[in-house]
């Protein structure tokens, strides 16, 4: 298989044309679904649907503040961590290249991933416009 999004150190089982799984499991593996696509799908619309920005964003990461909280938002975790992580090789000790930081930008996949998810987050601010709008009116 070629293209510019290939790269050696990609999961070979998840090429083309299989479809990704957005929800990774805590232990790293893989769910089994009969129909990926739908579940993707829904899985996508439950994370852009957050009424309120602190529920798609989570909360501010403030060090040296009692009580801070240091949790992703939801479009952190799926579908940016995850992706991160189904794209990854995972003959790899850290799912290098994709799956880990100090490797991921060397992935040619990783350029269109986050261009992705940068359109997941101009519908955040977006919805953030919208909020402040609806609070001074």
């Amino acid at each position: 298989m070629n293209g510019s999004f290939l790269d050696s150190q990609r999961e070979r089982s998840h090429l083309p044309p299989q479809a990704a799984d957005i929800m990774l499991k805590d232990d790293w593996i893989l769910r089994i679904e009969s129909k990926p696509m739908w579940h993707s799908c829904i899985i996508k619309w439950y994370q852009v649907q957050k009424r309120l920005i602190e529920l798609f964003m989570s909360c501010p990461y403030k060090a040296s503040v009692e009580g801070f909280c240091d949790g992703p938002g939801t479009i952190e975790l799926t579908p940016h961590n995850a992706l991160h992580t189904w794209v990854g090789n995972t003959q790899n000790p850290e799912y290098e290249k994709l799956g880990e930081f100090y490797l991921a930008a060397k992935d040619p996949v990783f350029y269109a991933h986050h261009s992705n998810i940068d359109r997941h987050w101009d519908d955040v601010w977006a919805m953030a416009g919208a909020q402040r709008k609806q609070r001074h009116q």
